[in-house]
């Protein structure tokens, strides 16, 4: 089983928009990397000159798409997360995955994350302090 999860999402995407998909949403696609990839590099994969990419970042159509592209990316790593199970040696590559994301985008994917963990932290500390029972399903995220 593959442990990069943006990949999987990347491939999803771009099966979804099928083959009316245009270079312009290939560009906004990659920027999920420009944590790893260069401009020169995104440009090249997605079959647009750096002039044009260049120029593509200055307009607001293009960089919304870019971060709508980024929110559900964001998204469905967190869900992936929180509803599987991953053995030691897979969260190693997951770990590597993340890395390889834009800045922003590690930030969408952590803060919810931690924002849930410090929640069940609070409650167990809470149910503990007080002697309750702890079932095992309260311990899942």
């Amino acid at each position: 089983m593959s442990c990069f999860l943006s990949e999987k999402w990347l491939r999803k995407k771009i099966t979804e928009l099928g083959r009316e998909r245009s270079s312009y949403q290939l560009a906004a696609l990659m920027h999920i990397y420009t944590g790893t990839l260069t401009l020169e590099e995104i440009s090249k994969r997605a079959g647009l000159s750096l002039d044009i990419l260049r120029s593509l970042r200055t307009k607001a159509p293009f960089m919304r798409l870019v971060d709508t592209f980024k929110k559900e990316c964001s998204y469905d790593f967190r869900e992936d997360l929180l509803i599987n199970n991953y053995l030691l040696e897979q969260y190693k590559s997951l770990a590597a995955d993340f890395t390889m994301l834009d800045e922003m985008l590690q930030m969408q994917i952590k803060v919810p994350l931690f924002t849930q963990l410090r929640k069940l932290s609070q409650s167990l500390k809470s149910r503990k302090t007080y002697g309750l029972k702890l079932e095992t399903s309260e311990l899942m995220l």
